[in-house]
């Protein structure tokens, strides 16, 4: 029987293995059920011991890079990439300390972090690509700008160049 105070989970054969699962982000009533634990003993557990388990086993997460260079983020990627980055701070401390109840709360939100932004990516590839040098519209626009400034040959002759000379940067000639 165990001692008052004591913790019923901590003297199992197999917390090590309770402590790793729950540290890798396993939700209480499921881990409980798996390991035929009392819910309400293994949250006062995870709550008030502080679990002796390597957390150097648990999954490594990440970081989320920067875009390469001369590629434009979008802001959203931009903004999960430092909210990412901040929280994998925070993991690493927290895995450092042996503080396994850190590492539990925070390994979930940079998994989804890591899930949303392939799904971001994912969504900014599958956006069209407009092509405004090619899209008859714009072209209409440009010619009609120049018809327009006939009677003005030198601003007309200024206007075409710059139209020539923006299509000629954006075709890499």
């Amino acid at each position: 029987m165990p001692v008052i105070g004591s913790c019923v989970v901590c003297e199992r054969p197999d917390r090590e293995r309770i402590d790793a699962v729950l540290a890798k982000g396993g939700k209480v009533a499921p881990v409980a059920r798996e390991f035929n634990v009392a819910r309400v003993t293994l949250s006062r557990h995870q709550k008030r011991c502080k679990p002796r388990v390597a957390l150097s086993a648990t999954v490594d997460v990440p970081p989320i890079p920067p875009a390469a260079e001369g590629v434009t983020e979008p802001s959203s990627l931009t903004e999960l990439r430092i909210i990412h980055n901040a929280a994998l701070k925070v993991f690493v401390q927290a895995r450092a300390s042996l503080d396994s109840r850190g590492v539990a709360m925070i390994l979930p939100q940079l998994r989804r972090n890591l899930e949303l932004r392939e799904k971001l990516l994912d969504k900014k590839a599958a956006l069209p690509v407009w092509d405004a040098l090619r899209d008859e519209a714009i072209t209409e626009i440009r010619n009609r700008i120049v018809g327009i400034l006939a009677d003005f040959p030198e601003a007309r002759d200024a206007v075409a160049e710059g139209f020539r000379r923006d299509i000629g940067e954006a075709e890499g000639q």
